[in-house]
């Protein structure tokens, strides 16, 4: 339908658009920034949760498990409803912690505890690494439906090919800055983006097969089930509740804690108040993305589509009844799904690798310690590395699952967040003890009795495990975990695993204390999330006027920047304050103006220049100053940390800051670098073109010249015979009339001069259609461009192949072109030579029946050419070979059937249609043959006004 180029070119387009709109948005144009900040697009960037399971494999869910399908929406939409009493605290915990990820949140709320982020990174990346490689999967097989298999001897590379196109797409969208505790408004305005795209997109399928298919929802059920083609029930009593209950657990508890669900609920959140809005607009998403699976399942199952190639009914559907740009629109729906979902959970996952696995053994291994000056380039390496092990899954296992077991995957990993994210949101108790042994419980179960398993049938592990359990002891078979052998397989992962991680999670906080940082976190965390505590410096009387301090400020900057915009920087972070009535702020308020000024000066100039240029002397008085030191004794004192603790939070954002100078410094060196070796690589580049094609003129001036020595002698030769011919008609063969005996050997002697005359004129043939076609690449074809009528051509073309048609009586020639058609502009010859070709070609492989040559004006202005006939085809493997140099199609493999013809023909053909700005290309005939298509352009089309 379509081929590799189109789909390639297709996508091309789309993904810059996402570009385009991303860098629009992070312009912050008014319109940019109402947009960044509108509660609809943040609940489309909810829509994440929907990634290629939910797009493809819901539908193989529903066509292979029935209903199953529904509570993976269903159970976010009733965690939804949660939301107000949820997502509000952890959205002011983020922005008063700075949280960046899952893993963050959890350390932070036990007691900042590196090993408890540690563990959480871990889980997070071993249990989304299948559900990368899930999307991975789904964008490689759905290309290569898309392209039909048109990409040929690169399909060994197509898996690399996205893999790379993914690495590529997460770090242009998603890691153009260092600072993670940003938000990315243009990030998430593509995957708000392409959440509106996904449900376009299966909303179109899903009408075209409701309705123009279907008939509408009830003649299509009732056809579904005259043909016996109703998906499978759900399993009766109890097994089928719980089988139903643990998806809805698991999908309940994953769109908010899956690592890119928490970025795009909590992290990339732009307020409080946008839940109200997505607690529900995000299910009304859901519903419509839900509506029409079971729909499409049907008419999959109706039409006798395999259920296991069920996960691609969606796009196959659309295939199958010649609808390409819905299936175009279902390709880009399923990489929006897909991408959306790479591109945020690869930025988290990266982040939270190098944030709490690779910094802290920074720390500990010198040999590392360089990576904290090339934070962003190591987060990169980190998303490369996230991409290529999910790549390698998918290539190992990822044919060995569909769609829906690898996500299940996923979600049964990031359940283990549950217990200790809600208990420690809601019970002061809850310890780092708990949360270690909870999460690290739970995920050990989680490994033996759903990866473990998953692994055997991908065959990467032995499979006696799962028959016998480990060391023949089967109480401790996997998937029958102390013969609890009645459950299916999700519904017995879940609940050994939570058994386990509550279990551990509850003994663990009873019998251990919690240290003092644990408690003061647990407050911090079970309160409203520091919401409604009293600011620090309450306290202080507000006697700074405002106005001067602000002067003084703008004097300082102006150094560096006009009046203007020094004194509009100022005014910037001034209005952030809080003066009274007469315009006085407090010394704290005039130590965060200061802080806030020095913070924008530092982006252009440096932290080093901007901490000298507003040093605490030109800004405060001596009272100010001792003020200010006991206002900072009171926030120690209230902030309840040592002066240890709060030295080394000065420490570390003073090293932060002189990391981030010291790696701008390394960034423009290398950058000087790299562009030196770039232009050193395009030299390089550009001699070997060069030479390239010189060698390639060189084949052609000796093809050339070789053509024409071969061609004077074959000329003579064809001519001699001739003469022979007619001289031994008109003499000898007279004379056989006497000797009866001679008559047989005079007819022999005719018989051979006809053969060498046939095979002078076979190679003389051949040498013109060298010289034609290398004339033609050189560009040395001397063109003589005219007015000419496509009715001319086709009659100087039957008039060519008469001979033919006479030898075959059951093969006829039909001429359609109207007599009104526009006149062509171009060289007679040439195109006369294209359609010669293509009727011979045609007239050479059919033995009966009709060939049908026709021509039509297109709606853009151009002209289409057609010769259909019904000769045994052209595979569609070959349906680009054909059109190159020496190519003939040999269905048998044996040299003695091998087409006549040069097999130069049908690449001559092509070079004049190219010559001119058009494309030729075969298809199959309807009822078997090939139909071969010229499309020619406008600008070849002679208007009346020059005719």
């Amino acid at each position: 339908m379509f081929g590799a180029t189109t789909a390639g070119l297709a996508l091309s387009v789309y993904i810059l658009a996402l570009f385009l709109l991303a860098l629009w948005v992070e312009k912050k144009t008014p319109l940019g920034l109402r947009l960044a900040q509108s509660p609809l697009v943040y609940s489309l960037t909810l829509g994440v949760y929907c990634t290629s399971w939910t797009f493809y494999g819901n539908v193989g869910l529903a066509a292979n498990l029935g209903l199953l399908f529904v509570p993976v929406s269903l159970g976010p939409t009733l965690a939804a409803v949660c939301w107000p009493f949820l997502l509000p605290r952890m959205i002011r915990l983020k922005n008063t912690l700075h949280i960046t990820s899952i893993a963050d949140f959890l350390g932070a709320r036990y007691g900042k505890s590196p090993s408890v982020a540690g563990l959480a990174s871990v889980v997070a990346m071993l249990g989304v690494a299948p559900y990368l490689a899930l999307q991975l999967k789904s964008v490689i097989a759905t290309f290569a439906i898309v392209a039909g298999g048109a990409f040929g001897v690169v399909d060994s590379l197509l898996g690399p090919a996205v893999a790379l196109v993914m690495i590529l797409f997460t770090i242009v969208f998603g890691m153009r800055r260092l600072d993670p505790t940003e938000r990315h408004p243009g990030m998430m305005a593509v995957v708000a983006a392409e959440s509106a795209v996904k449900l376009l997109a299966l909303s179109a399928v899903g009408l075209f097969v409701t309705f123009s298919l279907g008939g509408g929802f009830t003649e299509l059920f009732s056809r579904a089930a005259q043909a016996g083609a109703m998906p499978p029930p759900l399993p009766e009593g109890a097994q089928g509740y719980l089988r139903w209950t643990s998806f809805l657990i698991l999908s309940a508890s994953a769109v908010v804690f899956l690592p890119r669900q928490f970025h795009a609920a909590v992290v990339e959140s732009p307020g409080e108040g946008h839940v109200r809005t997505a607690m529900w607009v995000f299910p009304l998403y859901l519903f419509g993305i839900t509506l029409f699976v079971l729909p499409i399942a049907l008419q999959g199952m109706i039409e006798g589509l395999p259920r296991t190639e069920a996960d691609t009914y969606v796009l196959r559907l659309p295939m199958l009844h010649d609808r390409p740009w819905l299936a175009l629109l279902v390709f880009l729906g399923g990489f929006s799904a897909s991408a959306g979902m790479i591109m945020v959970a690869t930025v988290t996952l990266a982040t939270m690798a190098v944030n709490h696995l690779l910094l802290p053994l920074a720390d500990s291994l010198s040999p590392l310690r360089f990576v904290r000056r090339r934070l962003l380039g190591v987060r990169r390496a980190a998303a490369v590395c996230i991409i290529a092990l999910a790549a390698w899954f998918e290539s190992w296992a990822g044919e060995a699952f569909m769609l829906a077991d690898m996500g299940m995957i996923a979600f049964a990993a990031v359940l283990q967040f549950a217990p200790a994210t809600l208990l420690g949101l809601f019970w002061r108790g809850a310890g780092k003890a708990g949360a270690l042994l909870g999460i690290g419980g739970g995920f050990a179960v989680w490994l033996y009795t759903m990866l473990l398993p998953a692994l055997v049938r991908a065959g990467g592990l032995p499979g006696d495990i799962l028959a016998h359990g480990p060391l023949g002891l089967s109480w401790l078979r996997p998937e029958a975990l102390f013969g609890l052998g009645d459950l299916d397989r999700v519904t017995h992962a879940v609940f050994w695993s939570l058994t386990a991680n509550m279990g551990c999670f509850l003994a663990a906080t009873f019998f251990f204390r919690q240290a003092d940082a644990e408690r003061r976190t647990a407050e911090t965390f079970v309160s409203e999330g520091g919401g409604t505590s009293v600011p620090f410096g309450a306290w202080l009387e507000k006697t700074i006027p405002l106005k001067s301090k602000a002067r003084i400020l703008t004097d300082l900057l102006s150094v560096y920047f006009p009046g203007d915009a020094a004194a509009a920087m100022v005014g910037r972070r001034a209005a952030m304050l809080r003066p009274d009535d007469q315009g006085r702020i407090t010394v704290l308020e005039l130590a965060e103006l200061r802080q806030g000024v020095e913070a924008d000066l530092a982006g252009a100039v440096g932290s080093g220049t901007a901490d000298q240029a507003l040093s605490v002397d030109s800004v405060f008085s001596p009272a100010e100053r001792r003020e200010l030191s006991e206002a900072y004794g009171r926030v120690l004192a209230e902030l309840r940390l040592s002066p240890a603790e709060l030295v080394a939070r000065i420490d570390f954002h003073r090293e932060r800051e002189r990391l981030m100078r010291d790696y701008s410094r390394q960034l423009e060196v290398r950058v000087e670098q790299r562009t030196r070796d770039l232009a050193t690589k395009a030299e390089e580049l550009t001699r070997a073109n060069a030479r390239l094609c010189e060698l390639d003129r060189l084949k052609s001036a000796f093809l050339s010249s070789v053509s024409h020595e071969l061609r004077t002698p074959l000329t003579s030769i064809l001519g001699f015979v001739r003469l022979l011919v007619r001289d031994f008609r008109k003499t000898f063969m007279p004379l056989t009339r006497f000797d009866p005996s001679a008559q047989p050997k005079a007819e022999r002697a005719v018989r051979n001069l006809d053969i060498i005359r046939v095979e002078a004129e076979r190679l003389t043939q051949l040498i013109d259609d060298v010289l034609d076609l290398t004339s033609i690449e050189d560009g040395r074809m001397a063109w003589r461009d005219a007015p000419l009528d496509l009715q001319d051509l086709a009659l100087e073309a039957r008039l060519s192949v008469r001979g033919d048609l006479a030898r075959k009586p059951e093969l006829a020639l039909r001429m359609d072109i109207p007599v009104d058609l526009p006149h062509l502009w171009a060289d007679r010859d040439r195109m006369q030579q294209v359609v010669t070709n293509l009727v011979h070609n045609a007239v050479k492989f059919s033995r009966e029946g009709e060939i049908v040559l026709r021509a039509w004006a297109m709606p853009d202005g151009g002209i289409r050419i057609s010769v259909s006939d019904n000769g045994p085809g052209v595979p569609e493997e070959d349906r680009e070979r054909v059109f190159e140099k020496f190519y003939q199609q040999n269905r048998s493999g044996d040299a003695r059937d091998k087409p006549a013809g040069t097999g130069l023909g049908l690449s001559i053909c092509r070079g004049v249609v190219t010559r001119y700005g058009g494309r030729i290309r075969v298809e199959p005939r309807p009822g078997g043959g090939s139909v071969f298509i010229v499309d020619l352009p406008p600008a070849v089309v002679l208007q009346e006004d020059r005719i």
